[in-house]
């Protein structure tokens, strides 16, 4: 083929499209929309990837909240067991110096001594209630730190 035969099919090509391009913009435009309509809103199976990605991060921030919650109230608790092991060590001292004076005075020491049973008998109880609360803290320390949340 020459030259002058291929410039007057294009042209010919060129003047049936000039005959339709009010069409065409149409269709283009009608089909952009259609695209962008695709491209700007979400499918069914992303709707559902993000909802399934929402629900686990839901999950591991309520796992890791709930153990801070239980880590920070075993603290507390364990501090208020520790102030009432110190206030119980206290009385213990104080009843035990009232009994060496009751024996150098040679006075009657029944009441101070069922007291002391009574105060080391509690020494004991608050023991294991800080106790119970040391192993509350420590593993909820322990399930944040080694990240069993995330699981």
């Amino acid at each position: 083929m020459n030259k002058p035969a291929i410039e007057k099919k294009t042209n010919g090509f060129l003047s049936r499209l000039k005959e339709y391009k009010e069409f065409i913009s149409i269709l283009i435009f009608f089909a952009g929309g259609a695209f962008w309509i695709y491209g700007f809103f979400a499918t069914k199976s992303q709707v559902i990837d993000i909802q399934d990605a929402t629900t686990s991060q839901v999950k591991k921030l309520t796992c890791a909240l709930e153990q801070n919650v239980k880590m920070l109230r075993g603290k507390m608790e364990f501090q208020y067991f520790t102030d009432l092991l110190d206030e119980n060590k206290q009385e213990i001292r104080d009843i035990r110096r009232h009994i060496r004076k009751s024996n150098k005075n040679g006075t009657d020491t029944g009441d101070s001594e069922d007291k002391l049973f009574e105060l080391n008998e509690q020494r004991n109880e608050l023991k294991a209630e800080r106790d119970k609360f040391k192993k509350t803290m420590e593993t909820a320390l322990n399930l944040l730190t080694t990240q069993d949340c995330s699981k």
